[in-house]
């Protein structure tokens, strides 16, 4: 028969050997650029840059897809962002451009 210990000892192992970090399993967040840029992603809406300029775009679960805002030199031409799980990192391709690769931004200071 197990003591208690025992018992506790085994199932704290357990919990232990299947916990892992939290990772981010979807496109939704706060993106950040190296030259500065950001975006949130919340589902189908979006809010671009430090003014928060509201954007509707099409979204899936790991990918998001609108046209830049008025006011940025891109004006107009489609975006592409795509979640990159493996690094934790989007990958947003802005009209006939390269990809550049976003990370999750920092978190604010009160």
């Amino acid at each position: 028969m197990a003591t208690p210990r025992l018992a506790i000892a085994s199932i704290s192992l357990a919990f232990l050997a299947v916990a892992s970090p939290a990772r981010a399993d979807s496109i939704d967040g706060k993106w950040c650029s190296e030259d500065g840029r950001r975006i949130v992603i919340d589902g189908a809406m979006g809010l671009w840059g430090q003014a928060g300029l509201r954007l509707t775009g099409e979204y899936l679960r790991y990918t998001y897809l609108f046209a830049m805002p008025a006011g940025e030199p891109e004006a107009g031409q489609r975006v592409e962002m795509r979640f990159r799980r493996a690094d934790q990192r989007i990958a947003v391709k802005i009209g006939d451009g390269e990809p550049k690769l976003w990370q999750k931004c920092p978190p604010e200071v009160s």
